[in-house]
């Protein structure tokens, strides 16, 4: 049986190690679920968008399809290739940067501190795709 005494000296030694870890995997989760979020609301945003210009129901794949091989070739080519090379346009297309603070956040290499300021253009894609959905998606009236 464990004493007083010994259940000290193991809760000291491993109180800290895990309480930092903890919170390593709650800052790493939480710009995970970041990027994740952002990302689907601003594929939503694009798709509402594309669905405000499309003809009819048969016609809304081929409408979207440009907007959805588009964002699926970004984030497959900075998954792929990394940022090492084309960062700063890597980062403009929509899906860039989520994709790298979600590779960031995975592999758990940039503090939140580095990865918090990846976030703002992946929020303005999320900005300018609600904006494009809200002016360009509109109800038909029902009969």
């Amino acid at each position: 049986m464990f004493t007083v005494a010994a259940f000290g000296i193991l809760a000291g030694l491993v109180l800290p190690v895990t309480v930092l870890a903890l919170i390593q995997v709650t800052a790493i989760l939480a710009v995970l679920a970041a990027a994740v979020l952002s990302t689907v609301i601003m594929m939503l945003g694009l798709g509402l968008a594309t669905a405000g210009l499309t003809n009819s129901p048969e016609h809304a794949q081929v409408t979207t399809l440009p907007v959805s091989l588009g964002a699926i070739a970004v984030t497959n080519w900075v998954a792929i290739t990394g940022t090492e090379e084309l960062t700063l346009l890597k980062r403009l297309l929509p899906g860039g940067l989520a994709t790298e603070l979600v590779l960031d956040a995975w592999n758990g290499g940039v503090p939140v501190a580095e990865s918090l300021p990846l976030l703002l253009p992946t929020l303005g894609w999320v900005v300018i795709s609600v904006a494009l959905a809200s002016r360009l998606f509109r109800w038909e009236p029902r009969r």
